[in-house]
């Protein structure tokens, strides 16, 4: 019996899962041995890991309990209940340390809590090797699904692509594999970098930079700010001068490579009086920049960013600042309606709007 892979069918293993429970309610008894895993991949025409995902799900039930060596059987409710373990998910993000992801964690982990679920958090330490790694463990542990902040780089594609084929669910937040589709709840970029880029214009400025990755790093979230920065150039009849975009350095923490970007950008015929950056590295690394030329920030040179730090440098700018808690709590939302098989088939992106605080508002303009 093939399962249906047609544009809007359930998972294949979702399928499996509901022919195999209902045989099992309706034509089995508890101690009765179910087919083995090969009899029902050629049975349903799927492949080994879609049919382990089915029978595990259904483990996970208390329907089905495996034997050690012998096999697996349609439990009965002593052994369901001995066995059946807490529903856990697993949470795999690049870094725990800092404000940025701690407040999507934070918000994941509460409303798992809130939903009886048990969370694994998984440090994948800024590495695709680790990450890997990371994604394998959860999988062989049989969690019940996934929430990933994946590695800025396209290392794991294929490997996403291959979990997200059969069916395993999985939510990525802040940002997701930018050629892959797939559910993902993150903050509104595009949104946040065009506001704050159109009120720097409103200020009168013409010539901003941007400082973001050009190389070796690749994210949706980067994309999406990248794009808000030139949209609001070209809705403001601005010219977008490749030259303004750069990384002042391939690490993004060394001040003295910002202060010589800095020091180029504002000696040309045209100099910049704003610069846009990506996050609050950059940020506080361009603002060190600009103190060692002895340029005033915001009477010389005036910044915007996307800043979710709680200790920023000591000056005014424009900050914009991503809702971590409801990333996180819409995270599991998603999470749960894939894992109970309510959610729409196609992929599902859910952007959030960040908040805008403008410490310019009400001050002169630098440029």
């Amino acid at each position: 019996m093939p399962i249906v892979r047609q544009p809007g069918a359930p998972a294949p293993y979702q399928q499996i899962r509901d022919i195999l429970r209902q045989e099992i309610l309706e034509h089995m008894s508890p101690g009765d041995r179910i087919a083995a895993e090969r009899e029902l991949a050629k049975r349903f025409a799927a492949n080994r890991a879609t049919i382990s995902r089915a029978v595990n799900s259904l483990v996970r039930e208390g329907l089905l309990v495996r034997r050690v060596g012998r096999g697996t059987y349609v439990a009965d409710g002593r052994e369901a209940t001995r066995r059946t373990r807490a529903s856990t998910v697993g949470l795999v993000v690049p870094f725990v340390q800092g404000d940025f992801p701690a407040g999507v964690i934070a918000g994941a982990v509460k409303a798992l809590r809130r939903r009886g679920y048990r969370t694994v958090l998984f440090d994948s330490e800024g590495s695709p090797s680790v990450e890997a790694e990371e994604l394998d463990r959860l999988v062989q542990e049989e969690l019940d699904g996934a929430l990933v902040m994946p590695v800025d780089k396209p290392d794991n594609n294929a490997l996403f692509a291959r979990m997200l084929r059969i069916g395993y669910p999985i939510v990525f937040l802040d940002r997701r594999p930018p050629e892959i589709e797939c559910d993902c709840v993150a903050t509104d970029n595009f949104w946040g970098a065009y506001q704050a880029v159109s009120r720097l214009i409103e200020r009168g400025h013409t010539r901003i930079a941007h400082f973001t990755w050009l190389v070796g790093w690749d994210s949706t979230a980067i994309r999406g700010r990248r794009r808000g920065y030139e949209q609001a150039l070209i809705d403001h009849g601005i010219e977008c001068d490749p030259d303004l975009v750069c990384p002042p350095t391939p690490f993004g923490r060394d001040d003295l490579a910002f202060k010589h970007a800095i020091a180029y950008l504002r000696q040309s015929e045209r100099p910049v009086t704003a610069i846009f950056t990506l996050n609050d590295l950059f940020c506080i690394a361009a603002a060190a920049g600009c103190r060692a030329l002895g340029l005033r920030v915001p009477e010389d040179i005036e910044l915007a960013s996307f800043f979710d730090g709680a200790v920023r440098p000591n000056v005014p700018f424009i900050r914009i600042i991503q809702d971590q808690a409801e990333i996180g709590r819409l995270g599991v939302e998603l999470l749960m309606r894939r894992i109970e098989g309510s959610a729409p088939a196609e992929p599902q992106m859910i952007e959030v709007k960040p908040q805008i605080v403008d410490d310019l508002a009400g001050s002169g303009p630098a440029a």
